[in-house]
């Protein structure tokens, strides 16, 4: 999968959650960090009526 770079500044409280959780699991902040990302795209396009859904016009 091709990936790209984005900087986001967070608050320090949620930044301090991230390196908690990837420290007790043993898995990149990176990759929570990302996986929220994604679970809530879906949500803001079906939201914003962006979804685009196969057979859709």
């Amino acid at each position: 999968m091709a990936t790209a770079t984005a900087a986001q500044r967070i608050p320090e409280d949620l930044a301090n959650r991230y390196d908690r959780l990837a420290k007790s699991t043993g898995r990149a902040k990176n990759f929570y960090m990302t996986e929220a990302i994604a679970a809530e795209i879906d949500r803001l396009e079906y939201e914003y009526g962006l979804m685009n859904y196969p057979g859709s016009v």
